[in-house]
């Protein structure tokens, strides 16, 4: 019997949310169905044209058609203040408020985290302080013992990553949900049930770039660790 590539791409589709090539070379496999590469991205190809698929980064697929969408005033107030007065400085923040309608419980504290070079840091916090902010400058764990305070309108410096995934000032979604992953211990904000509850509701809701995830996962030096306790595999996810 003639097996049909194409089908079986598309209905495997349909039982993952995301799934990676290696995933789909190793199922074909296992069902002894026999394909070359080229034939197998050709179908790729025309299943994302007829819009079954769609592209999730670089060797990932998903059904999933919508894409990551947020906006937060308080933040772009904060991106605003700081490109008017440091034109030259490069950096790239993300909030709370961004992903507030994932989570399970309501979190109503709205806190920014800002990502720059470790030297601009001191800068940062000095001109954000004396605007009014409220700024914790890379806290670490007795900082956070001593004096931090989980107050709506916070910001954290961090020093930033390199290759980090951002557009302009804004970091992508990729990089909010690694960074939330390793924040969530740091500041105390919430456990790890609550972040799993967060993540999965995010990505079985938008589409993210799960090639550009893990990538950054690795370079924060967490993959392993993410991939056992949250994604569970780093070859495809199932959105219940």
């Amino acid at each position: 019997m003639t097996v049909n590539i194409k089908t079986e791409i598309s209905n495997l589709s349909k039982q993952y949310s995301y799934l990676s090539s290696t995933f789909l070379k190793e199922y074909l496999r296992k069902k002894k169905i026999s394909s070359v590469p080229s034939t197998v991205n050709q179908y790729l190809s025309q299943l994302k044209k007829e819009k079954i698929i769609y592209d999730a980064g670089r060797g990932w697929y998903s059904n999933i058609q919508n894409t990551f969408q947020s906006e937060s005033a308080f933040q772009n107030n904060v991106v605003n203040s700081i490109t008017k007065d440091f034109p030259f400085l490069e950096f790239n923040c993300w909030s709370i408020s961004q992903i507030k309608d994932y989570f399970h419980h309501q979190f109503t504290k709205d806190l920014i985290f800002i990502y720059s070079s470790f030297d601009s840091l001191s800068s940062l916090n000095d001109y954000l302080n004396a605007n009014g902010f409220k700024v914790y400058n890379n806290p670490g764990k007795q900082m956070v013992k001593d004096y931090f305070i989980l107050q709506s309108d916070s910001i954290i410096l961090r020093p930033s990553i390199s290759e980090e995934p951002k557009n302009n000032f804004s970091s992508s979604v990729e990089k909010i949900l690694i960074d939330l992953y390793l924040e969530k211990d740091k500041l105390n904000l919430f456990d790890e049930t609550e972040y799993k509850r967060l993540f999965y509701n995010l990505i079985c809701s938008s589409r993210i770039n799960m090639a550009q995830l893990l990538r950054y996962s690795s370079r924060r030096e967490v993959k392993m660790t993410f991939v056992k306790n949250i994604l569970m595999s780093d070859k495809f996810v199932i959105c219940r």
